[in-house]
């Protein structure tokens, strides 16, 4: 409940990262990333929460519904490069292990 509250207290934005990563294939890393800082702008400015201010976004909402925004906003589905690091552990393990 406390790292729920934590997460909060980042008006969503601490998964914008998983946004722009969504975007990328449609709009380049380039456009992705300044149409999600403007959604940031506008959530920290107070005007809107993250969510709603990344739907307002034409070029986001074209491809990315209200269901798929709320999905990558939800912080139990992000694992963000968990993957990689238990890959390069288990990697560094086997090297010692063979040494």
């Amino acid at each position: 409940q406390r790292m729920r509250a934590n997460l909060d207290l980042g008006v969503g934005t601490l998964l914008a990262e998983r946004i722009v990563g969504a975007l990328t294939p449609q709009l380049g890393r380039e456009r992705a990333t300044a149409e999600v800082q403007a959604a940031v702008q506008v959530a920290r400015d107070g005007e809107r929460p993250f969510g709603d201010a990344l739907i307002e976004r034409q070029a986001i909402h074209e491809h990315l519904d209200e269901r798929a925004i709320t999905e990558l906003l939800d912080p139990r589905g992000y694992l963000g490069s968990v993957e990689t690091f238990i890959d390069n552990a288990l990697a560094a393990h086997e090297r010692r292990a063979r040494a």
